[in-house]
């Protein structure tokens, strides 16, 4: 799965088949979308894509179902640039990483809702999470 940018400067989310060197499912967005990062589900099943929001400056987090091939749901992730994004080894906990005010997210997977907010030092390019989900 790829999230970028077309010609026209929408964002596009693509469902590729490596084997085949085939898309699979293409999903464009406005002009107003971008699309960042995306992260799987321990068990494969869900995507998590970061969508950046140019016109009002929204982070958004869509949840792709790999099986429909279909955006199950969006969350909304605060004001900025989402960057980064993973999930944590049990698939419970998002952590997505807002490059223009330098802080890190915690959701809920299943109902989007934040648990928390961590400012860091500087610009947030990339995320993890240790085994221990720690």
């Amino acid at each position: 799965m790829t999230g970028n940018t077309d010609i026209d400067g929408r964002g596009q989310l693509a469902l590729l088949d490596l084997r085949k060197q085939a898309i699979v499912k293409l999903i464009q967005f406005s002009q107003n979308e971008f699309i960042g990062p995306v992260v799987f589900s321990p068990d494969g099943s869900l995507a998590y894509v970061v969508s950046n929001q140019r016109n009002p400056g929204q982070v958004q987090v869509k949840v792709f179902d790999l099986v429909s091939k279909q955006i199950a749901n969006t969350f909304s992730a605060g004001d900025g640039i989402g960057k980064a994004i993973a999930i944590t080894p049990d698939g419970s906990e998002l952590e997505v990483g807002n490059y223009a005010n330098a802080t890190v997210v915690a959701m809920d997977v299943h109902s989007g809702a934040v648990s928390g907010t961590s400012a860091v030092l500087g610009a947030v390019f990339s995320i993890t999470v240790s085994a221990d989900g720690q």
